[in-house]
């Protein structure tokens, strides 16, 4: 494989992930519970949206070919939205510094994954895993 093939979508910035992840995880938060439910609907989750289509493939896919164990959509969902509740319990405040101080605080506690040699908070690789897995019918 040459290293060009091994670069993330031309488009993405860290600035633009992290804007991205931002607002899905907001929008994540907002209903927590209907993840899987809209997915299932085929329109997607509406947090979903707010992702970079092409970043989401890349990185979800990626992250999913390592931890071929995170493929129940169910199971994922509740995971993300149980770290969400756990940080805003632990952080409170507005809900964009909330999603903010998760992603901060999983990298000073070293909970972070490498995804395609990108190093990603585990939230963050999830919340793209999660938008590939519900772009599937099994969903």
């Amino acid at each position: 494989m040459n290293a060009e093939s091994r670069q993330p979508p031309a488009t993405l910035t860290r600035r633009r992930f992290q804007i991205a992840v931002g607002c899905g995880l907001w929008l994540l938060a907002l209903a927590p519970g209907r993840v899987v439910a809209v997915a299932r609907s085929g329109s997607g989750p509406a947090w979903l949206s707010a992702l970079d289509g092409r970043a989401a493939a890349h990185f979800g896919g990626h992250y999913l070919a390592a931890h071929p164990g995170e493929r129940d959509c169910s199971a994922l969902s509740r995971r993300i939205e149980r770290r969400i509740a756990a940080r805003r319990r632990a952080a409170p405040g507005p809900l964009p510094e909330v999603l903010a101080s998760l992603v901060q605080e999983e990298f000073r506690v070293g909970d972070v994954v490498s995804v395609d040699d990108w190093l990603l908070s585990r939230s963050e690789a999830q919340i793209y895993a999660l938008s590939v897995l519900a772009a599937q019918p099994t969903c």
